[in-house]
C-alpha cells in the first residue's frame, strides 16, 4: 500500500515536471512565433513605408517659400510659428496646418505669364491664431504699366488665363466691380462665388507715372498718396464639416470688401469698389454649393459700383450687410437679411429692357431698420435719358414700353405725374394687388434738361405669394431700432409687436 502510493506520489510529481516542461516550451515556441511574425511585420511595413512615406511634423521659423513644385511638405503636419511669412504656390495637400504667434501665410504675386494661386487640402485640422492670417492683399493679377502689364492692369480672360484690364482711372473688378474716378468703361466681375480660382483684377495706371496696384490690394489705381481708387472686394469659400462655435454666422473676421476709395485724402463714395462675396459651407448640414453667401463691404460707402449676383445661383442664407450694395434679378435663398445698410436692386431700365427683382425666399427676410430694398430711381428711362424719347418712357400695357408724359410733367405710375403746364400726361397703370412694373420716367423740359428715371422705393420688386405675408414690426427689448421680418408662415402677434 505504501509503495503504490509513494508511486503515485512520483507519477504525479513527475507528470507536473513534464507538464510544466511542455508549457515553457509552449511559451517558447510562442515568443519565437511571435519574434518571427513581428520581424515580417516590420518588412511589410518598411515595404509599405517605401509606398506610403510616413507623415511628418515640419515647423517653420523663419520665412519660408514652397513652390508650386516642391511636394516635400505634402502630407505633413505643418506648424507656422512666429511673426513669419510662410510662401506657398500652387496646390498642396497638409494632414494639419497651424498658424501661431502673428504667422502669415500667403502665396507670391502673379506676372503677366504665371497666375499664382494658394490651393491647401487639408486632412485635419486648420489653425489660426489670433494674431496670424492669410492674407493675400495685393497677389492678384498685376496693376497698370507693372513688370510689363498694359497700362490697363491684368484681368481674368475667362479661360483660365489673362488680359488687359480696366480703362484707366479705374479700380480692377473681381467679386465687386470696381471704383471709378471718371465715367469709363470696367472690367466685370468674374469667377466663382462657390468654387473660386482667380487672382483679384489689377488697377490702371492713371494715364501718366502713377502705376496701378496690383490686384487684392487696398488701392487698384493711385493718382497721388491722397487719391485712391479702390478695386472691388474678392471672392473667398470656405468649406468644413462643422463650424463648433469657431466663428459667428454672419462672421465678422472673413472679409472680402473693398477699400474705402478717397479723394484728396476723404472718404469717397464713387470712387469705392463694390464688395466681393465670402462663402461658406458646412458640409455635415448644407447641401452641395448651396451654404452660405455673406456680402460685407464693412462701412465703405459706395455708389453704383455692386455686387452682381445671377439669377442661377440657390442659397441657405444670403447676408447682405455693412453697406453693400447687390445688384441682381432673381434672388433664390431659404433666408435673405439685410443689415446696416446692406442694399439690394435691380439693374436701371433700358429703351429695350425692363429689369425686375423677384426674391425667391422660403423662409424669413429680415430687413433691419437701417437698411431697405431700394430701387429709387430704377424705372422707366426719364426724357431723354440713354436714347429714350423727350417724353420718357412709361409702360404700353402689354409688357413693353412707349413715350411718356408730356414735356414738363413728371411720370405716373400708381398715381398721376405732376405738371408744370396745363398739358397731357400718361394715365396711371399696373395692377394694385399684383403690381409688376416699373415707375414712368419724368420727360425733359423740352430744352437740355433730362427728365428724372422712373421709380421710387420698391417700385419693381417682386415677391412670390408665399412671402407676401404681413411685415411684421419688432420692438426689441434692448434695441431702439425696429427691423422687418417677412415669413412664409402664419402671422402671429406676441406681446409688443405691431403688424402693419
Amino acid at each position: 500500500m505504501f509503495f503504490k502510493e509513494e508511486f503515485r506520489r512520483k507519477s504525479l510529481k513527475l507528470f507536473l515536471i513534464l507538464d510544466t516542461f511542455l508549457i515553457i516550451a509552449i511559451l517558447v515556441w510562442g515568443i519565437s512565433s511571435i519574434y518571427l511574425m513581428d520581424e515580417d511585420s516590420k518588412r511589410e511595413l518598411a515595404q509599405v513605408a517605401e509606398i506610403l512615406p510616413a507623415r511628418a511634423a515640419t515647423t517653420f521659423t523663419v520665412n519660408t517659400s514652397i513652390s508650386a513644385a516642391n511636394t516635400t511638405f505634402d502630407n505633413d503636419d505643418i506648424t507656422c510659428d512666429g511673426a513669419i511669412t510662410l510662401t506657398i504656390d500652387g496646390a498642396h495637400p497638409f494632414n494639419s496646418l497651424s498658424l501661431i504667434n502673428g504667422c502669415t501665410l500667403t502665396h507670391t504675386i502673379s506676372t503677366t505669364s504665371t497666375i499664382n494661386k494658394l490651393n491647401l487640402t487639408i486632412a485635419g485640422t486648420l489653425s489660426i491664431c489670433s494674431t496670424c492670417s492669410i492674407d493675400v492683399t495685393g497677389k492678384g493679377f498685376l496693376g497698370g504699366s507693372n513688370s510689363g502689364a498694359s497700362v490697363n492692369g491684368q484681368t481674368s480672360n475667362g479661360a483660365g488665363g489673362q488680359q488687359a484690364g480696366t480703362d484707366v482711372y479705374n479700380g480692377g473688378s473681381h467679386g465687386g466691380l470696381g471704383g471709378q474716378q471718371f465715367t469709363v468703361t470696367k472690367n466685370a466681375v468674374y469667377d466663382s462665388i462657390v468654387n473660386p480660382s482667380e487672382p483679384g483684377g489689377g488697377g490702371s495706371n492713371n494715364g501718366g507715372v502713377n502705376l496701378g496696384n496690383d490686384g487684392g490690394g487696398p488701392g487698384s489705381c493711385a493718382n497721388s498718396p491722397n487719391h485712391r481708387v479702390s478695386g472691388g472686394g474678392g471672392r473667398i469659400a470656405l468649406r468644413y464639416a462643422t463650424n463648433g462655435g469657431l466663428f459667428a454666422i454672419p462672421p465678422t473676421n472673413i472679409l472680402a470688401n473693398a477699400p474705402q476709395g478717397l479723394n484728396t485724402g476723404v472718404s469717397t463714395a464713387a470712387f469705392t469698389g463694390g464688395a466681393g462675396t465670402v462663402y461658406l459651407e458646412e458640409t455635415d448640414v448644407h447641401t452641395s454649393n448651396q451654404g452660405i453667401l455673406v456680402v460685407d463691404n464693412a462701412d465703405s460707402l459706395t455708389v453704383d459700383e455692386v455686387t452682381p449676383l445671377g439669377a442661377t445661383e440657390t442659397f441657405a442664407e444670403i447676408y447682405i450687410k455693412n453697406k453693400a450694395e447687390v445688384v441682381g434679378s432673381t434672388i433664390n435663398a431659404v433666408n435673405l437679411s439685410l443689415i446696416n445698410d446692406g442694399r439690394l436692386r435691380h439693374t436701371r431700365s433700358t429703351i429695350s429692357i425692363i429689369p425686375k427683382l423677384i426674391l425667391n425666399i422660403s423662409g424669413t427676410l429680415l430687413i433691419d431698420g437701417t437698411t431697405s430694398l431700394d430701387v429709387t430711381g430704377k424705372g422707366f428711362l426719364g426724357g431723354s435719358n440713354a436714347s429714350a424719347s423727350v417724353n420718357g418712357q412709361t409702360s404700353n400695357g402689354a409688357g413693353g414700353q412707349q413715350a411718356g408724359t408730356d414735356v414738363y410733367n413728371g411720370g405716373s405710375h400708381g398715381g398721376l405725374g405732376g405738371q408744370q403746364f396745363t398739358v397731357t400726361k400718361n394715365a396711371v397703370y399696373d395692377s394694385i394687388v399684383n403690381p409688376s412694373e416699373p415707375g414712368g420716367g419724368g420727360s425733359n423740359n423740352g430744352g437740355v434738361n433730362l427728365g428724372n428715371d422712373g421709380g421710387g422705393k420698391e417700385d419693381s420688386v417682386l415677391l412670390p405669394v408665399s412671402v407676401l405675408i404681413h411685415p411684421i414690426k419688432e420692438f426689441p427689448e434692448e434695441e431702439e431700432e425696429s427691423r422687418f421680418v417677412m415669413r412664409p408662415i402664419a402671422v402671429y402677434l406676441p406681446s409688443r409687436r405691431q403688424i402693419f
